[in-house]
């Protein structure tokens, strides 16, 4: 978000969204929410618009000293056995614009099947998925004693005995923590995954950000890992892998790779300043959607990161421990 103010005294608030899950909730709601909420942000006017109430009570109490301190406990205890992050690849002007993205559609057939496996035995799907990734990140470790750390996108629901909450967008990044050794069986360590997911959505633990987790435990998340289930097939099987400046297209709007411009913001004092820049290293996005009864997948990031090889390699993976899977 960025604020402007005009010669008028006027203030002009721009807001982009990059990437958001907001668990049914319709962006038009929160938009609405947010436009009363600044408008009217002051005691004269809280007669008139009374969510700005609850909305300050609510993120003051997750700011509270003892909340702060309940969750550290937590995040520090449950990363207690992961080792601080190495150093992330570095980012140049040269590479800044440019990334990998690879998607493979189709990627895993009998999604529905695997779907009455899972609820059989207790599991959702996406802890299925994010076991299947954990163990084709694993494999492609040199060391195999500690556990896979990626981060997944959580957005919460509202309080129980709070429905005023219902339209914050309390979109959070966890870090999830799974153990994977070599005789645990898929559904196994989705369980696993189950319970660890029931523990780090809890309403105080999922308010951490990941500054707070690099502070507290030197863990810096560099793999992100989305799900996504989505209602029925609307595109025909593809694959699609390029390296992409994603500011630069072609005639037919498809994504070229090409050397970018130097970023003006690159050296902006205000980001070398940035108290939690140090939290958000290069990372890798994977993206997993349930379309129809198949599983799409894709792998994005920058070129220093990842490259088309290694992202189809993990794909490759990911699809391998699934296809396998016995229900």
């Amino acid at each position: 978000m960025t604020a402007e103010q005009h010669a008028d005294g006027v203030w002009e608030l721009t807001l982009n969204i990059h990437h958001a899950l907001y668990d049914g909730i319709t962006l038009p709601g929160i938009l609405d929410k947010l436009r009363q909420n600044v408008v009217n942000n002051n005691k004269k006017d809280e007669q008139k618009n009374p969510s700005s109430r609850p909305w300050r009570s609510f993120i003051a109490h997750h700011q509270s000293p003892g909340i702060i301190d309940e969750r550290k406990a937590f995040w520090t205890q449950y990363l207690a056995d992961a080792a601080d992050s190495a150093p992330p690849p570095q980012q140049t002007r040269h590479s800044f614009g440019d990334r990998t993205a690879y998607l493979r559609r189709s990627a895993v057939s009998g999604m529905g099947t695997m779907n009455t496996s899972c609820a059989s035995n207790g599991v959702g799907l996406p802890a299925l998925v994010f076991a299947a990734v954990a163990q084709s990140l694993h494999a492609r470790r040199v060391s195999s004693s500690e556990p896979v750390i990626f981060g997944i996108y959580y957005s919460n629901r509202a309080e129980k005995d709070d429905p005023a909450t219902e339209l914050y967008p309390t979109l959070n990044l966890l870090p999830l923590k799974v153990m994977v050794q070599e005789k645990t069986g898929l559904m196994e360590l989705a369980q696993d995954v189950q319970q660890d997911l029931h523990r780090i959505t809890s309403l105080a633990n999922s308010t951490v950000g990941l500054w707070e987790i690099k502070e507290w435990t030197g863990v810096a998340v560099d793999v992100f890992v989305n799900f996504l289930n989505l209602p029925k097939r609307q595109e025909p099987p593809d694959v699609f892998h390029e390296v992409v400046d994603d500011r630069l297209f072609n005639e037919d709007n498809r994504p070229t790779s090409r050397a970018s411009p130097d970023p003006s913001n690159f050296d902006a004092t205000w980001l070398s300043k940035n108290t939690v820049r140090g939290a958000f290293p290069a990372a890798m996005d994977i993206e997993a959607a349930v379309n129809g009864d198949a599983l799409d997948m894709g792998v994005f990031g920058s070129v220093a990161r990842t490259t088309i090889e290694e992202a189809k390699a993990l794909v490759d993976g990911i699809a391998g421990c699934l296809s396998l899977f016995k229900t």
